[in-house]
């Protein structure tokens, strides 16, 4: 009885935190658009345009990210995949949306955490 207790709890408890992430495709994309930064000391940057363009961090050269530009398409639980290229060479990754913000593998980090960069008024 305790673990059917618990089986429901985490069902309903689970689709519950689920529920405030987009579930379409359409919604991940208008949700994810914008600039973004590591949560790091770093801050890292990253642009994700409404038109389907992105711009990620490629190499850091003299203190600045070169970026790299691409294209990336979103699925409805929240990945985006990227193609992008900068100075001859081409790159691909993934940014997973997730509780309003982005996380991703960078370098040799297994988990990179970007937040939303707030509009300058």
């Amino acid at each position: 009885m305790a673990r059917w207790v618990m089986v429901v709890a985490a069902v309903t408890f689970g689709g519950w935190a689920l529920a405030d992430d987009p579930k379409k495709p359409e919604d991940v994309k208008t949700a994810v658009v914008g600039k973004w930064e590591t949560a790091d000391k770093d801050r890292v940057p990253l642009e994700i345009r409404a038109d389907g363009t992105i711009r990620v961090p490629f190499v850091l050269r003299d203190s600045a990210w070169v970026m790299a530009d691409g294209t990336y398409t979103v699925d409805a639980a929240g990945k985006v995949t990227y193609k992008a290229a900068s100075g001859g060479a081409t790159l691909g990754g993934w940014y997973q949306y997730k509780d309003g913000g982005l996380v991703s593998a960078m370098g040799p980090k297994n988990r990179v955490t970007w937040n939303r960069v707030q509009e300058k008024k």
